[in-house]
C-alpha cells in the first residue's frame, strides 16, 4: 500500500531529500510485524499521512528503509536535473561565443530560449541590418518604409543608430529639398494656370468682338453668353475648311443585337498600326489642307489615324472602324475633331 510521509525542512536536509512536503512510499503491510503494523496504524492521520516528527520512530521499526529509498530516488532526480542544467549552461556559454546568425538560430530550443542568446541574436541581426542599410543606394535607402524590417529588425528603430546618422541627415536633406521643389513646382504651376486662365479669357473676348453675332455680343456684355457656346463657335471656324464626313461613334447595335437582354459592348481606341490606301489618301488630303492654313507653324496641328473596336462576348462579335483624329492649336486652346477614314 501507499502512504505519504510529510517531510519537514530539517528532515529533508538530514535525509538529503530534494524537497519538502509529501513523499509517497510503498509499504508491504504483509511483511510487517504486528508491532510495526500497530505502530503504523497509530501514526497515520485521517488523510493517510505520517508526519515527519515520526521519522525517528519509523527508523526504529525498520520502516525508514522505504523512506530512504524514495528519498534517494528523488535526490538522484535532483542530481540529474543539476547535471542537465550544467550541460545547458555550458552550451549557452559556448553559444555566446558564436557570431553566425544562422548557427544561433539553429540551436536547440532549450539553449536558444536563454535571454542572453536572444540578446546576442538581436545584436548580430542589428549589426547585419545596419551594414545592409549602409550599402544601399540613396534611392533604395529613401524607399525603406518605417514598418519595413531587415533581418527581423524594424527600419525605424535602426535609423536611430548613430552609425546611420550621416545617411539619415542626407535623407532628411533630400526630403526637405524634394518638398521645397514640389512647393516651387506647385507655385510655378499655379502661376501658369493663372496665366492660361487670363489668356483664354482674353482670347474669348477677342473672338466675340471679332466673330460673334450681335446677339452673342449683347449676351456676352450682360454676362449671359455661355463659354461652351463661344468655344463651339471657335472650333467650328477652325475646322470649317476641312469638309470631310465626321467619324460617328459606335453604338451597341452596331456590334450586337441582343433580342432579350441589354447588350454589353466594350469599346477600345488606339493609334492605328496600319492603314489602307484609301485611309492614307484621306490623311494626306487633310494634312495638305492644314499645311496651306499653317505654312509656318506645322506644330499647330496633328493628324493621326485611330482604330476603334467594339467587342461583345454575348454576340461573339467584334467590329473595327478607323477614324482620323485632327488636333489644332489656337493660342491657349487645343481643339480636336475626328473624321471618317
Amino acid at each position: 500500500m501507499d502512504i505519504n510521509i510529510r517531510v519537514s525542512t530539517s528532515e529533508a536536509i538530514r535525509l538529503g531529500a530534494p524537497r519538502t512536503g509529501d513523499i509517497s512510499v510503498q509499504i508491504d503491510a504483509a511483511a510487517l510485524t504486528s508491532g510495526q503494523r500497530e505502530a503504523l496504524r497509530g501514526w497515520l492521520s485521517v488523510d493517510n499521512v505520517v508526519y515527519s516528527y515520526r521519522l525517528q520512530e519509523l527508523s526504529s521499526t525498520g520502516l525508514i528503509t522505504a523512506l530512504t529509498i524514495e528519498a534517494g530516488r528523488l535526490a538522484q532526480e535532483a542530481i540529474q536535473k543539476q547535471v542537465d542544467a550544467a550541460k545547458r549552461a555550458a552550451a549557452v556559454e559556448a553559444a555566446l561565443q558564436l557570431t553566425d546568425i544562422k548557427a544561433l538560430e539553429d540551436l536547440p530550443y532549450e539553449v536558444r530560449e536563454d535571454k542572453r542568446i536572444g540578446a546576442l541574436l538581436t545584436q548580430l541581426r542589428t549589426e547585419a541590418a545596419i551594414s545592409e542599410m549602409l550599402a544601399l543606394s540613396d534611392q533604395q535607402y529613401d524607399a525603406l518604409s518605417a514598418g519595413y524590417t531587415i533581418r527581423t529588425v524594424r527600419v525605424d528603430g535602426l535609423r536611430r543608430d548613430s552609425r546611420l546618422a550621416e545617411r539619415e541627415s542626407a535623407r532628411a536633406a533630400r526630403h526637405d529639398a524634394e518638398a521645397a521643389d514640389r512647393e516651387a513646382q506647385r507655385e510655378r504651376q499655379q502661376i501658369e494656370d493663372n496665366r492660361i486662365a487670363v489668356a483664354r479669357e482674353q482670347q474669348r473676348v477677342a473672338w466675340v468682338a471679332q466673330y460673334g453675332t450681335e446677339g452673342q455680343r449683347k449676351r456676352f456684355a450682360a454676362g449671359l453668353l455661355a463659354t461652351e457656346e463661344i468655344l463651339a463657335g471657335m472650333k467650328s471656324a477652325l475646322f470649317a475648311t476641312l469638309d470631310y464626313p465626321r467619324y460617328e461613334n459606335m453604338k451597341s447595335e452596331d456590334v450586337c443585337d441582343c433580342e432579350y437582354e441589354p447588350c454589353h459592348v466594350e469599346y477600345h481606341s488606339k493609334a492605328a498600326e496600319s492603314a489602307t490606301d484609301e485611309e492614307f489618301a484621306t490623311m494626306e488630303r487633310i494634312t495638305d489642307t492644314l499645311k496651306s492654313l499653317y505654312p509656318d507653324t506645322p506644330q499647330a496641328y496633328s493628324v493621326e489615324l485611330r482604330t476603334h473596336t467594339g467587342e461583345s462576348e454575348q454576340c461573339e462579335n467584334t467590329v473595327t472602324r478607323s477614324g482620323i483624329l485632327v488636333k489644332i492649336l489656337d493660342r491657349e486652346y487645343t481643339f480636336s475633331a475626328e473624321y471618317a477614314a
